[in-house]
Order: C-alpha cells, then sequence, then structure tokens
C-alpha cells in the first residue's frame, strides 16, 4: 500500500506547494542508561549531500554538567540517523567556527585563524596556518566556511574588521580584501561564491559589496524605511543562495527582504514583525527561505513571491541547506523541506489532468481488475509523456512504496507504446535502487535524485 503522498503538502500561493517529509527518528533521543541530545546546548552543524553531522556544546550558555553534557568541549559527529560516528577531544584554541568542507572533512578554524582538519572518523589530517603574512597582531573575529570550483574556501572578519579570504584553504593562500570606508564594527555580512568571491557586508544602514580591489555600495530598495521614511533600516542578517544568485536580508525593523545577488531586482519584502536576529536564514534550494529564531518555536517558510507558512517547532532545531532543499534537525527527527516537484504536483495534485495523472489512476484500476482502467487510458491525449511524467516523480519519492507504485504505472504505459526508448526507466530503477540503499538506517545519507 502507498503512503498518502499529499500527506505533508503545505499549500503557499496559489497552486504551488512545499512539503515537509520525515526522513529519521534519531538515535540520539536517548535510552534508559543513556541521556539523549538537547540541541537547545549544542551548536550543530550539517555538512551537504545528505552528510554527516558535528555539534559541540555552545559555549555562550550556561550549561549543566551531565552525561551529555561533559565539562571539557568535544565534538561529536553523527550520521543523519543520529548514531554517533567519533568524538573529537577539543583541546586546542578558542573555536570560531565549525563547518564540513566539500569532502566532508570537518573544519575547525580557530580565533588565531589557523584551521584545523579532521577526518569524518575524528583523526586530525591537517593543520593550516592562514595569518603568518598578513600581521600577527590580527585575529579572526568572525569565519565563514564557502564552497567554490576550486574546493572549500574560509573568509575571515578579523578583529580590525578587515576582510581576508581563502579561495581554497588547502593552499591557504590569503587575500586581503579592498577596505570598506568609514568606522564601526559590520551588523552582519556574508560571501559570494559564484564566478568570483566577494563578500557582502553592512554596517550603519549602508550594504556594500567588496572584492580584492574594490568596495562598492549597493543600494536595495526598501518599501519600509526608518521612522522617517528616508533612512534605509539597518541589516542585522544576510544569507545567499547556494549558487550565489539570490540573496535575502533581515533588518532591525523585523523587515525580511528577498531579491537577486546584485540587489537590483526585488522578489518581495515581508514584515515578520519580529525583530530579534534570526539564528538562521537559509535558502531552500531557489524558490524561498527558511527561518529560524533562536528563542521562538517557530519555523518560517517564505517564497519569492512573498507567500508564507509557518510551522510550530517543539523543541530547537538547526537547518542544514542542500541545493534543492533543506534538511531539518531536531532532538527527536530528521525532516526535509523542499518545494513540491512538477512532475510530483501534476500527478498527485488534486483534480489534476496531466497525463500521468491519468496514467496511474489507470494502473490502480487494471490492478483491481475494473474496466475503469480502458476508460482512464483513452482519455490520455500523450502516453509516451504520461509515462516520462509517472518516472520523473517516482525518482522525487522518499517512500519506497510510492516510488514502486509510480514506476509501475510507467511500466504499465509503456505496454501501449509500440516503440519506446527505455533508458530512461532503466536508469531510474537503478538511481532508486542507489537512493533507497544509501537512505537505510544503518548507512544514514539521504540523497535526493537531484543531488
Amino acid at each position: 500500500m502507498s503512503v498518502h503522498v499529499t500527506a505533508d503538502w503545505h499549500e503557499i500561493g496559489s497552486g504551488q506547494f512545499f512539503r515537509k517529509t520525515e526522513l529519521y527518528l534519531m538515535e540520539w533521543q536517548g535510552t534508559r542508561d543513556r541521556s539523549g541530545i538537547d540541541l537547545e546546548n549544542f551548536a550543530l552543524v550539517g555538512a551537504s549531500y545528505g552528510g554527516p553531522i558535528a555539534i559541540i556544546r555552545d559555549e555562550s550558555k550556561v550549561t549543566r554538567v551531565t552525561v551529555a553534557i561533559p565539562p571539557k568541549p568535544i565534538i561529536s559527529i553523527y550520521n543523519a540517523t543520529g548514531r554517533l560516528i567519533s568524538a573529537i577531544n577539543w583541546d586546542s584554541g578558542v573555536l570560531v567556527k565549525m563547518g564540513w568542507s566539500s569532502s566532508e572533512d570537518l573544519i575547525c578554524i580557530q580565533e588565531d585563524g589557523n584551521i584545523l582538519v579532521y577526518s569524518l572518523f575524528g583523526q586530525l589530517k591537517d593543520t593550516v596556518h592562514c595569518f603568518s603574512g598578513t600581521g600577527s597582531k590580527q585575529k579572526a573575529y568572525e569565519a565563514e566556511i564557502f564552497y567554490t570550483m576550486k574546493g572549500t574556501g574560509v573568509a575571515y572578519l578579523t578583529t580590525k574588521q578587515n576582510f581576508i579570504v581563502i579561495n581554497d584553504y588547502k593552499l591557504a593562500k590569503t587575500r586581503t580584501f579592498h577596505r570598506v570606508p568609514g568606522e564601526g564594527l559590520f551588523s552582519a555580512w556574508a560571501v559570494i561564491s559564484a564566478k568570483e568571491t566577494k563578500i557582502l557586508a553592512a554596517r550603519d544602514g549602508c550594504l556594500f559589496l567588496i572584492d580584492p580591489g574594490h568596495c562598492s555600495e549597493l543600494k536595495p530598495i526598501f518599501s519600509f524605511s526608518g521612522a522617517d521614511g528616508i533612512n534605509p533600516p539597518n541589516i542585522t542578517y544576510i544569507s545567499v543562495s547556494l549558487n550565489g544568485e539570490h540573496l535575502a536580508l533581515f533588518t532591525d525593523t523585523g523587515l525580511l527582504w528577498l531579491g537577486a545577488g546584485n540587489c537590483e531586482t526585488k522578489y518581495a519584502e515581508i514584515p515578520t514583525s519580529i525583530n530579534k536576529r534570526p539564528k538562521q536564514i537559509v535558502w531552500c534550494g531557489k524558490e524561498g527561505v527558511l527561518v529560524n529564531w533562536d528563542s521562538i518555536p517557530t519555523l518560517l517558510l517564505v517564497d519569492r513571491e512573498g507567500q508564507k507558512l509557518t510551522f510550530p517547532m517543539d523543541s530547537k532545531f538547526y537547518l542544514a541547506p542542500e541545493i534543492d532543499s533543506v534538511r531539518l534537525i531536531t532532538n527527536s527527527y530528521h525532516e526535509i523541506v523542499q518545494r513540491v516537484p512538477e512532475d510530483t504536483r501534476l500527478i498527485f495534485g488534486i483534480g489534476s489532468l496531466a497525463p500521468g495523472s491519468w496514467l496511474l489512476e489507470a494502473y490502480k484500476e487494471f490492478h483491481q481488475r475494473t474496466s475503469k482502467a480502458d476508460e482512464y487510458i483513452r482519455c490520455i491525449t500523450n502516453i509516451e509523456k504520461a509515462v516520462e511524467q509517472c518516472i520523473s516523480a517516482a525518482g522525487y519519492e522518499f517512500h519506497p512504496q510510492n516510488q514502486k507504485l509510480l514506476m509501475r504505472a510507467a511500466h504499465f504505459g509503456k505496454l501501449w507504446l509500440t516503440k519506446y526508448n527505455t533508458e530512461s526507466y532503466v536508469h531510474m530503477a537503478q538511481m532508486l535502487r542507489i537512493i533507497n540503499a544509501v537512505k537505510d538506517y544503518k548507512i544514514g545519507i539521504p540523497l535526493t535524485f537531484t543531488q
């Protein structure tokens, strides 16, 4: 029996849907002899492409020492199901940033600028010294990890408010970016790593685009300015999509601004009624953003049209961005949020007249040995397109029962075609075997077909 496909769909706008699908129950929930992980006390980073999860005690919070929260910092590495892979006793310098490289090595950036690289199994692979030629008095105030065509890069904001960038941490070749005129601390910044690496930085209501040789001011159009209608609001969070083409800005007045990466085009501007700076703003592919506030048990989804969805949450959670979705990790479960793919919407949408929808209904009736199967087949104007839609939709399903249903419907549709190239059908069947195998609890890599 198939799992009801549309049970986790949520409509946003007119005819557009996002889905929030459970992938796993987390094994770190705890047992009788071991207390579970409470993300309220930890900082978490997830690797892309369904990769591992690393957590460490949040030093900014006063916590009670327990079995799950040791007195000394320990970096614990888990797979996507919450199964412990390895642990690292952190006895080095002040940890400024932690993240994953494109090859799934854990990158730990210290206050002195040094980068410690650990394997998935907690073994120290390399120590990269980065600030040796940039002035010994500089320290890393903040840092960001980003991905380029050359590998994994690191960007530093130093205590002197300078930006230092390494496009590939393995080479340790630093570049100091152009200094932003004026004084004061930056309220937010982010890295754009499309064709060239650039930095967006905000200060005193101004937004700057910075590279090694230039610094220019960008002027995103805000419909709601300051109290006098003239002064722009102060930007407190900047989020760039993984492809570098889309931008999200959050202001101290609670406005969420969505637009193109160059700020020349505005998609939407949404008042959230929450002035507090978010803990995370993450792009869900290129379709919208998810917003996570630290002290508010709510997940906000906003698409590029400005339509909103709100999901109440029962515990603290973290977001891990993917190229086509966002993984959501809580104390108890691991979910994925993504826009419903077009072929899936056409087949399973209420009242759909798409060829794939007719073919699926025809197969169900044929399986039940009723005469309606022939009636539904006659309603299909393009059987080849119906077969391709069912094959495509099968690749986007997470439950094997639904995958089998769609593939069997596609196989049924092939019988009505005199000439059909089965290459796409065979390729999808092979890909689904791989996806389901690595998604198994014992392995815990929830890849999507797009990834």
